[in-house]
């Protein structure tokens, strides 16, 4: 019998969206193809991408969140920090009904801030990623 870690979204979710249309954009494939995969094998990246088109968020973000633990600026393919920042920009509604995590990341946030002015970011990224955990923070 699979764990839930060894399931994959459609699995998890008993929603099964079957292929992607072939003239499907190239991220609507992925999300088509990352739905397929066991969880337990989606790396940073492909988290990333979820979280980004909020697929599979009940299953994803506590993903997301122990890679931040490990790391508040685990990056995906386009720099450090890019998962957090996905985190970040989830909707407060959705955040609303994830108050463990919600608690677990402002904890990871408060414990490794300091990480974010010792990197070696370009400027307007780490404003942005301020602004989010400022406005993440708030809410």
């Amino acid at each position: 019998m699979k764990t839930n870690q060894q399931k994959s979204l459609e699995q998890l979710e008993a929603n099964y969206w079957g292929e992607s249309p072939e003239d499907a954009p190239r991220l609507v494939k992925e999300c088509y193809k990352l739905r397929k995969k066991p969880i337990h094998a989606l790396d940073t990246e492909e988290i990333r991408i979820l979280i980004s088109q909020e697929i599979g968020l009940n299953y994803v973000m506590p993903l997301a969140i122990k890679s931040l633990e490990k790391d508040i600026l685990v990056a995906g393919d386009f720099y450090p920090g890019d998962l957090l920042l996905a985190l970040l920009r989830i909707d407060s509604k959705t955040w609303g009904n994830h108050e463990l995590l919600r608690q677990e990341l402002k904890k990871i946030i408060n414990n490794q801030i300091n990480k974010l002015e010792s990197t070696l970011l370009n400027q307007e990224i780490k404003e942005d990623i301020k602004k989010n955990i400022d406005d993440f923070l708030k809410s």
